[in-house]
């Protein structure tokens, strides 16, 4: 086990070093794994090959960065080290600039007006704010980001292609032993209220069909059985969404990891539907480049056909004294501008 002190430290060493790292917690289970590249050899097995971690951008062509854990150190974490506390608990206030405000209201209202135009279903806007900081400590970082989120997706990602990011993500892209498969439709987003039922939109209801739809339709290529669980409400941190189990069985020797993340990824839950015409209408509007904001990160092990792939939601990137914040929010034809703002 390896305490706060001792993981800050190979962190920056890492860094120092350029050599690759990642830091993760899968949900449920308390216990965060890190592995450390040996060397600053950027590894040219550049798939999902062997076993490691991938951590792949929104615009994934087979571009994906690759951490093969055969090349590398490994250690676990204290659980001791994200629990009591110490754990920072109050909400961090981000409003934004009028230039951002205004900005964002457009993006969102062109968004609806191309799905009044019956050209699009749903759009996912997004957008990227820098905030500054003050103080910042690993230890820190560390003890906050595994100690508040144990039913996410929890990591701190370094490579020298991509710099460094950390998030919790609730969204599972896609779970897989090879033969059987398991992912989730999330969509619609409200505070969390502790013994209050969340009261559901039909605007947000209606989103989260469109993702479901979505899903359901493109697993069809590559699975011999689909099964759909009730949708539910499903807490994330201080928030809380709508929520659908998709789980079956893939096509005997035909579906690989690959060919899998290629299906689904990027599902209408961070892109929109129609997937093509939303993709070029956010590449001329969004104004900015999303990179590894919407992709998505996991682990694999191609010999045994297993892995365990999330979408990089609740995300940021840290580059020396601030850190880029990335939000964004699904739009359909209910949707209100001010409110996706708010």
């Amino acid at each position: 086990m390896s305490s706060l002190n001792q993981l800050a430290s190979s962190i920056l060493g890492a860094i120092d070093g350029k050599r690759p790292f990642v830091i993760f917690s899968e949900p449920g289970t308390g216990q965060a794994r890190a592995y450390f590249q040996k060397t600053d050899q950027v590894d040219s097995r550049d798939s999902f090959s062997g076993e490691g971690f991938v951590f792949a951008p929104y615009q994934f062509e087979d571009s994906g960065l690759f951490l093969h854990f055969d090349q590398c150190d490994s250690l676990l974490l204290d659980p001791n080290d994200t629990t009591g506390e110490g754990l920072q608990t109050e909400h961090a206030q981000f409003p934004g600039t009028e230039q951002e405000r205004e900005s964002y209201l457009k993006l969102v209202q062109d968004a609806i007006s191309l799905i009044n135009f019956r050209m699009a279903k749903k759009v996912v806007t997004s957008r990227k704010t820098m905030v500054p900081l003050a103080n910042f400590q690993w230890e820190y970082l560390i003890k906050n980001l595994f100690g508040l989120y144990p039913d996410a997706f929890t990591y701190i990602w370094f490579h020298p292609s991509s710099g460094v990011w950390c998030g919790a993500t609730p969204e599972l892209l896609v779970q897989t032993d090879g033969l059987e498969f398991h992912t989730m439709a999330l969509a619609g987003t409200r505070p969390y209220e502790q013994y209050l039922p969340a009261d559901w939109s039909f605007k947000e209801e209606e989103e989260q069909q469109l993702v479901v739809d979505f899903i359901v339709n493109r697993l069809q290529k590559v699975t011999s059985v689909v099964k759909l669980s009730k949708t539910r409400t499903h807490r994330a941190g201080t928030v809380v969404h709508l929520r659908t189990d998709i789980s079956g069985v893939l096509k005997k020797n035909k579906t690989t990891l690959e060919s899998l993340v290629k299906t689904l990824h990027p599902t209408s839950a961070v892109c929109g539907m129609p997937r093509k015409l939303v993709t070029k209408f956010l590449q001329e509007n969004e104004g900015y480049d999303r990179s590894f904001y919407t992709g998505f990160l996991g682990v694999f092990n191609s010999d045994q056909g297993l892995g365990e792939l999330y979408v990089n939601l609740r995300c940021m990137q840290l580059d020396h004294k601030e850190a880029a914040i990335y939000v964004g929010g699904g739009i359909t034809e209910a949707s209100n501008a001010e409110a996706e703002w708010q």
